[in-house]
């Protein structure tokens, strides 16, 4: 049975992949996440104007009053950050997607995102990413984002989805994200925690958790000795 609602309904609603993949690394981040405004990061507005044009333009001046059109508070030292990636995607070869931002969702599966660029031949969708990519393959989380979105587009094409890549645009590499069983596992397994925290349930601490660099480990730590159990 699905979980209830947090209101505590019994009007089950879809798992964000964002969620979904949060849930993956961290349950306890995302229960500490909710409820908070989550605005974009600098990085990624940029990586998204970037993609968005996919090549056709590289005036920094010209995407950078994009930039401020979607983001005005946005510090104008980012502006290297837009130049240093336009650069690094000079000689980048993008994949024929038709479309960006397109919404999707799984009824079977209970997920619901947005596909930063889709319309790709087979089905081939794009997912970007404002971060620097590994020195080889694809990171874990990224791998389930991929995949999570992958369940959500089988629905809207009536066909399985192979694969999908990962532009990790401030390096201007694109990596193939091949779907396997086990990522399909993970990210089924990740929605169900992350429903579990919607549903109002306290997570437990994970065995290693990723601590590091996360905005919420002030307030996890601060109430793991009432609430969570210790790993």
């Amino acid at each position: 049975m699905w979980p209830l609602t947090r209101d505590g309904s019994d009007r089950s609603r879809p798992v964000r992949v964002s969620e979904l993949v949060t849930a993956h690394r961290c349950p306890l981040r995302l229960y500490h996440l909710q409820g908070l405004d989550q605005p974009p990061s600098a990085r990624y507005v940029i990586a998204k104007e970037i993609a968005c044009h996919r090549g056709a333009s590289t005036d920094p001046d010209l995407l950078w009053k994009e930039v401020q059109a979607v983001m005005p508070e946005i510090d104008p030292a980012m502006k290297i950050f837009l130049s240093t990636s336009l650069l690094a995607c000079r000689t980048m070869v993008w994949p024929p997607f038709t479309e960006q931002d397109v919404p999707v969702r799984s009824e079977k599966h209970r997920i619901l995102g947005t596909v930063d660029l889709a319309g790709g031949p087979h089905g081939l969708f794009g997912v970007i990413r404002s971060s620097s990519a590994p020195n080889e393959g694809i990171y874990t989380t990224d791998r389930i984002r991929v995949t999570a979105y992958a369940l959500c587009l089988e629905e809207l094409y009536h066909m399985p989805i192979r694969e999908g890549v990962v532009v990790y645009l401030p390096d201007g590499v694109i990596r193939t994200c091949p779907i396997s069983p086990r990522d399909r596992r993970a990210a089924l397994t990740g929605r169900d925690t992350a429903a579990r925290v919607i549903s109002g349930e306290v997570p437990k601490r994970p065995l290693n958790p990723p601590c590091t660099n996360c905005p919420v480990a002030d307030r996890c730590r601060q109430g793991a000795s009432s609430r969570f159990e210790q790993g």
